[in-house]
């Protein structure tokens, strides 16, 4: 399962391939739609050190099989991975 953690917006402009949003700022409130024995990958655009803080609120409420994309949505970008999005650039 792979988390965008940034607004809604940025969201709906641009995000990984499959990924759910869960915004920072309301996160506690998704705690109960994210399976707590599933492998959750967590991103924020740059730096990461954001994502990092919906990671432990994740562990503060029992989650272990989390990680945090260290070069967020940007690193993904640049690598031309898929995206998806109003503003996603095309998949090739």
């Amino acid at each position: 399962l792979i988390i965008d953690v940034r607004s809604e917006e940025e969201f709906r402009e641009v995000h990984i391939l499959g990924a759910v949003s869960a915004p920072l700022g309301e996160f506690k409130d998704y705690l109960k739609s994210i399976p707590r024995y599933r492998p959750v990958v967590l991103y924020w655009a740059c730096p990461h050190d954001l994502a990092c803080l919906a990671y432990g609120i994740l562990y503060e409420n029992g989650y272990r099989n989390m990680k945090v994309l260290d070069e967020g949505i940007v690193g993904w970008y640049e690598k031309h991975y898929p995206m998806e999005g109003t503003k996603a650039p095309p998949r090739s």
